[in-house]
């Protein structure tokens, strides 16, 4: 497996260097891989190899190259859902320039947007969850059933000697899902400040284009999120049939790392539960869930936005406060996390340069650095006060060939830890190769 891993490498790699010879030969004055000609209003993600993970797929599903659609890895049904939402957005907005019919356009949207989070977002959802169990070697499936309950079923056994042996595996399995929508609405956000151009209202500070395609996306998300955290708080025990019974639910009782004999749901984890609820109202807390662009930052050109989050994780909470940044084609992204587990805080702060444009002789390319530095729970545990170090790094490199097609690898490693989008709480060291359209 890992010499296919790097043959395709080398051969995509291979075939992309030709490609722009190719390009530049035939038009040698085009300059076509230089960056500052480069469309940004879509960028589409491709992420064709993802290892080691991909390995592990492959021996769980025994599918060879095919696990990528079979058992795909977090970032892989990440980058999939977010290009459809992506896709459709750009293309309603370009309709709306071209034809400025408000009822088509409001009907379209509409309907899109009950697509998107009716299928893609459930599909995203239950294979966040599919992810960790098959990183821990855990064969599962997935019931589909859009105007019911969709869910994921682990192998019985195997699931129950993960909880035994890493618990705190196992509570990170019945967060993944609600993690997975999570970075959904991150990549969005990127997506609305780093790349998004709505040329009709450009210079307005609220847009009815943003508050239709991504506002509402952003605030349907999070509200059906924080009602499934609400009726699960109410349950009283882990089999109780009632409306709302779910994720939640079972990851607060595994937080608590109680014996699955014992139903009932205490008062204690009940109250943390519902804590939750009252803790999510941070996430309506952006700008860019209510429509409003980019914010000028003087005259220098600069823009910028914000948001807040909460999310579940493997040892508790989540709080992060993150700011996006845009001057030209420069992309930053800060971010300050607060980990919180039972009654203890835990911090880290984030950064990353988005896509910043470097031109090396012939060869365009894209370099997007990013690192994350602090502290959280020793060994991922709910109750301790002891702090572990938390530390990654990560660069990806975009190839630019022709105008609208870069190829790129993406290495990131890691430290012990939880980080949203990895499958692996061990330290870890990853490899990404795909491709990216833009337009």
């Amino acid at each position: 497996m890992k010499r296919t891993v790097f043959v395709l490498t080398f051969i995509f790699f291979a075939v992309s260097l030709y490609a722009q010879s190719a390009t530049e030969t035939e038009t040698p004055e085009a300059e076509t891989t230089k960056t500052k000609e480069l469309p940004n209003s879509l960028k589409l993600d491709f992420p064709f190899i993802d290892f080691p993970y991909q390995e592990t797929a492959n021996t769980v599903a025994g599918n060879g190259f095919l696990s990528i659609f079979t058992r795909p890895s977090m970032n892989q049904s990440l980058s999939l859902v977010t290009n459809l939402y992506t896709g459709f957005y750009f293309g309603m907005n370009y309709y709306y320039k071209e034809r400025e019919n408000i009822p088509i356009y409001l009907l379209g949207m509409i309907a899109g947007h009950f697509f998107l989070e009716l299928i893609p977002q459930t599909y995203l959802h239950e294979e966040h969850h599919r992810a960790v169990f098959t990183h821990n070697g855990i064969d599962s499936s997935i019931t589909y059933s859009f105007f019911g309950k969709s869910y994921t079923q682990p192998d019985v056994n195997q699931s129950s000697n993960l909880y035994k042996e890493k618990p705190t595996e196992y509570s990170r399995s019945y967060a993944a899902g609600i993690e997975g929508q999570h970075l959904l609405l991150n990549n969005l956000q990127r997506d609305y400040v780093f790349y998004r151009k709505d040329p009709l209202f450009e210079d307005w500070i609220w847009s009815p284009l943003n508050f239709f395609s991504y506002g509402a996306t952003h605030l349907d998300t999070i509200l059906a999120t924080q009602l499934y955290i609400y009726f699960s708080s109410t349950s009283k025990s882990i089999t109780d049939d009632t409306f709302g019974v779910g994720d939640p639910l079972y990851w607060t009782h595994t937080l608590f790392q109680l014996s699955w004999a014992i139903t009932d749901i205490s008062d204690e984890e009940r109250i943390y539960l519902k804590n939750q609820f009252w803790w999510y109202f941070i996430n309506y807390l952006s700008p860019m869930a209510f429509g409003f662009n980019n914010i000028p930052l003087g005259d220098s050109g600069l823009k910028g936005n914000f948001a807040m989050s909460h999310l579940l994780t493997s040892f508790g909470t989540d709080i992060s406060a993150k700011v996006f940044l845009k001057y030209e084609q420069v992309n930053i992204f800060f971010a300050y996390h607060s980990y919180l587990n039972y009654e203890h805080y835990f911090f880290s702060i984030e950064a990353e340069l988005v896509d910043c444009p470097l031109n090396l002789g012939k060869f365009g390319v894209y370099f997007s650095p990013r690192f994350i530095i602090g502290m959280q729970p020793k060994e991922q545990n709910f109750k301790t006060e002891e702090a572990e170090f938390l530390g990654l790094f990560g660069l990806r490199v975009d190839l630019l060939v022709g105008k609208h097609f870069s190829p790129y690898i993406d290495f990131t490693v890691k430290t012990k830890g939880w980080v949203a989008g990895i499958e692996s709480l061990d330290s870890n060291a990853n490899m990404k190769v795909g491709l990216a359209l833009r337009f």
